[in-house]
């Protein structure tokens, strides 16, 4: 079962944003098997006016395969099967010192099982030169951070001055993206317009200041191929 849907608050919350603001272009960092996030932000983007594109990210072979298969409705969605990061870029090497003894180490399983995901993470990164956001210079409006637990701060650093919208899973009970969340409210220029520690592992979602709203005649027009839409589901 995905765990970010339409009806779930951090998808719901996503739509909401995509529509709100002039998000045309997102980079989707944890794609997984596509049946998620990624069907979420495509129908969000496919009521927008003019061109949209959603680039999705996912390294696990078999998980590309159904990502592929489920995203295909959608023309504008364009799997990608890469590592966000190589090794290069990757930070938590040492898992005392870089994961479980941080102030922003949020998870709630016991040590040992961390340190076993850890250690296969570490493995992994190790065989990984340079990944998709070394290779690609692209910008995007919004980004979803969704990817492995111990890479979610590394892509933050990577994707945070070439985008105007981040979306954090696993942002407060959690590691992957706890840091981001914490330096975020720190910059002036961004602001935090919706969180929920609650949600699962907790999610937010902040905009930069200078991000602008649709225009009014485009969210009405986005609203009523909404409600044409939903009727037409009934």
């Amino acid at each position: 079962m995905p765990e970010v849907t339409p009806s779930d608050p951090f998808g719901a919350a996503i739509a909401r944003v995509i529509a709100r603001y002039r998000i045309r272009s997102v980079l989707e960092i944890g794609a997984f098997d596509g049946d998620g996030s990624t069907l979420v932000i495509a129908g969000a983007l496919a009521r927008k006016r003019g061109p949209v594109s959603l680039t999705s990210l996912e390294y696990n072979s078999d998980r590309f395969a159904k990502l592929q298969h489920n995203s295909a409705r959608y023309g504008f969605v364009h799997p990608v099967r890469a590592s966000s990061i190589g090794r290069d870029s990757f930070s938590a090497w040492d898992f005392e010192q870089d994961v479980w003894q941080t102030p922003y180490n949020g998870l709630r399983f016991p040590q040992e099982q961390v340190r076993e995901w850890h250690a296969t993470d570490v493995a992994l990164m190790k065989g990984i030169d340079r990944g998709y956001l070394e290779t690609c210079g692209n910008r995007w409006d919004a980004v979803l951070i969704d990817g492995g637990e111990f890479t979610g701060y590394d892509e933050f650093r990577l994707v945070k001055d070439r985008t105007s919208c981040l979306l954090l899973d696993d942002c407060f009970a959690a590691f992957k993206t706890n840091r981001a969340r914490v330096e975020l409210a720190t910059l002036p220029d961004w602001k935090l317009i919706w969180a929920d520690p609650a949600v699962r592992n907790g999610a937010a979602i902040f905009v930069r200041k200078s991000l602008a709203t649709e225009s009014f005649p485009a969210r009405c027009l986005q609203l009523l191929r909404r409600l044409f839409w939903e009727q037409g589901t009934k």
